[in-house]
Formats: structure tokens, sequence, C-alpha cells
């Protein structure tokens, strides 16, 4: 067995703090199984990217939500809760298509390889709640002019 093979390094660093000369310059890197590890002062902690979000979040004071299956904010309740503001847009690999919010923040994601139907209807959303929104309005608006001009033809205004 070749020495140096056991000692290998296969991790994949994301950032470097500028070099000053120190061996166990700070960084972060992602490991060969998909672990997310920091390195600050030649002390290493590599966890999976979901506790490292649990571990942010908590700072913050997100919680899970087992309804919605992901971590809100503090102050969202089910009263609160909204849907993330559009314009949304999508975007396609070779494994799955994205969804995102206008902050580029993940709405959805589907396992449609090929077919971008669907995204395209959930990209649309926020569009189309927003415009059936005016139509609302503006009927309410001029349904309202109306039946004034009905009752002041009736003379019952």
């Amino acid at each position: 067995m070749d020495e140096q093979a056991g000692c290998k390094n296969t991790d994949r660093e994301l950032w470097r703090a500028p070099d000053d000369g120190r061996f166990f310059a700070d960084s972060i890197f992602v490991t060969e199984d998909g672990g997310i590890g920091m390195n600050v002062g030649g002390h290493v902690i590599v966890k999976p990217i979901k506790d490292w979000v649990r571990l942010a979040s908590r700072g913050a004071g997100w919680r899970y939500d087992k309804e919605l299956r992901t971590l809100v904010p503090p102050d969202m309740t089910p009263k609160t809760r909204r849907h993330t503001p559009g314009p949304w847009h999508f975007d396609q690999n070779r494994d799955e298509v994205t969804v995102y919010a206008d902050n580029d923040w993940p709405v959805a994601r589907l396992l449609e390889m090929g077919d971008t139907s669907n995204a395209q209807l959930i990209a649309a959303a926020p569009d189309m709640l927003a415009a059936l929104k005016m139509c609302v309005i503006e009927r309410s608006e001029w349904l309202a002019e109306a039946r004034t001009a009905i009752a002041k033809a009736e003379g019952t205004s």
C-alpha cells in the first residue's frame, strides 16, 4: 500500500484565509462524502450541511416546522406564514429543475428531468396571484361605480 495514499487529502477547499505563514490557515472545505468542514486555528470541525444550518439557525432563533418540514424564522406561525414573494424563475440541470425566488432562494425542486412544464407553472404562481388580486380589486371598484350609477338612475341613491 502506498504510504501517501493513506493521508491524501480528498477535501475541496472553498475558502482560505489570506496566507499569514501558518500551516493551519483558517479555511472552509467540502469533504469527499459531502460534509462541510471548518478549520479554525488548527481545530477542525466537520458536519453534514443540515447540521451546520441547524446550528446557525438556532443562534438566530429559527426552529423546525414539522408541517413545512423546514426551518422557519422565530416570528413565523401558521397565521403569519406567507409564500415567498415573487418573481420566481426556474433553472434546469441534468438531475432536477429548481424554482428560485428573486433572491435565488430555492422555492421548489422537481425531479422531472427534461420536462419543465410544472416548473413553469410553479414559477408563474406569484404573478398569477398578483393578477388575480388585481382582477378582484378592479372588479370591486367598477362594480361599486356601476351600482352607484344604477341607484342614481333609479332614484334610489
